[in-house]
């Protein structure tokens, strides 16, 4: 048997790898369908990225998504006179605005894509960053409802749980990872992200944050395993975000560094992370993609069922006049009976009640039962 050349199983790899791409662009068009439809009894299988605001799950969200939730002004612009910056405020002004009481109780959505031939096959869900202390930012009211909004998703098991932690202090007490195991006890839907590692201030807590990204703490145990992200540094006043060439660069020359560097590359950076969310959402979807067939089977029928007590529909003015005209004469009916005191129903018609009082006088003879309690 004559052996392959190393070209023919480059060939193979192209081809399966086309195969996978097209499959995962099938199911996330069929969800992204199914999201836009915003089914109230249908729940998606989802990716929800959660963390506490000084956590840089912003910047965890960039390096996915390749979509920059600029800081400042000097943002990546969108076209030629607003930068995306600009638009984004403008759009949570609208969706939820400042100083309006239940502001994060929103049921609107606000949808980014972003498509391009070097886009991952992935779709997040951004949910607002954790607060435990109200600011002038977050009232009371809005931290219990970011907490009620966080906890409603991850308590679902159709969610998967990007849990975000900073580099920069001690994970022990971050309130992701509490939230975590309390909604993922076996920790089987949560992945674990470290930001920040370039912060970490010492080797004591190096060490310990080695550990954790190795799944070597057992109460914070992720059986998608952690990864970690080497965030770009501050800005200066004009200075362009890196590209994603140059942030893999710096990556790469950070975590062959120091005890990082015993990490193995599929671990760290932005690459593997994405790979990483990109196959966990597709085996997601088709986890549940049976359950979800029977639960929109099931809202279908609720509304062909809720459809029907409606009665048929009317589609022209004619059709809704003689449809008024037979309801106002139908009442009519009802009022002349009720009047007159016999309360015999229509033909064909069950309105009135048959039920009798305790001495046995119908419901429907109200005179005789006025004149009796006089």
């Amino acid at each position: 048997m004559p052996a392959r050349s190393r070209d023919s199983f480059s060939v193979g790899a192209a081809l399966e790898n086309q195969d996978l791409a097209n499959e995962q662009q099938g199911l996330l068009d069929l969800f992204h369908k199914l999201q836009f439809a915003q089914l109230d009894n249908v729940k998606l299988p989802q990716i929800a990225v959660v963390g506490v605001q000084s956590a840089s799950k912003s910047s965890v969200l960039e390096a996915i998504t390749g979509i920059l939730f600029a800081r400042h002004s000097e943002a990546a612009t969108v076209d030629e006179s607003i930068d995306f910056d600009t638009l984004m405020k403008r759009a949570v002004d609208q969706t939820a605005p400042k100083n309006v009481a239940g502001r994060f109780t929103t049921g609107d959505i606000l949808v980014v894509e972003k498509r391009g031939p070097s886009m991952p096959l992935l779709t997040v869900v951004d949910l607002p960053g954790l607060v435990r202390v109200p600011n002038s930012q977050q009232s009371s009211e809005d931290i219990k409802a970011i907490n009620d909004l966080t906890d409603r998703y991850m308590r679902s098991s159709r969610t998967t749980v990007l849990a975000v932690v900073g580099g920069n202090v001690d994970y022990v007490q971050a309130p992701v990872l509490m939230e975590a195991r309390e909604f993922d006890r076996i920790g089987a839907r949560t992945i674990g992200v470290l930001t920040e590692p370039d912060l970490t201030r010492n080797d004591g807590l190096e060490d310990k944050l080695i550990r954790l990204i190795n799944n070597q703490d057992s109460l914070n145990h992720f059986g998608l395993g952690w990864y970690v992200l080497l965030n770009p540094g501050p800005r200066e006043s004009g200075q362009e975000w890196p590209s994603a060439k140059e942030r893999k660069q710096a990556e790469d020359e950070f975590f062959l560094t120091r005890k990082w560097g015993k990490l193995p590359p599929t671990m760290y950076g932005v690459a593997a992370l994405k790979q990483k969310l990109s196959v966990q959402l597709q085996r997601h979807i088709e986890k549940h993609v049976r359950t979800l067939q029977k639960d929109i089977q099931k809202a279908q029928e609720d509304c062909e069922a809720e459809l029907r007590l409606l009665g048929a529909g009317k589609d022209t003015l004619d059709e809704m006049k003689e449809e008024m005209v037979q309801l106002c004469s139908d009442s009519n009916d009802l009022v002349t009976l009720a009047v007159q005191g016999t309360y015999e129903d229509p033909p064909r018609e069950s309105f009135f009640p048959r039920s009798v009082d305790r001495k046995g006088t119908p419901a429907q003879k109200l005179r005789a039962r006025a004149r009796r309690g006089k």
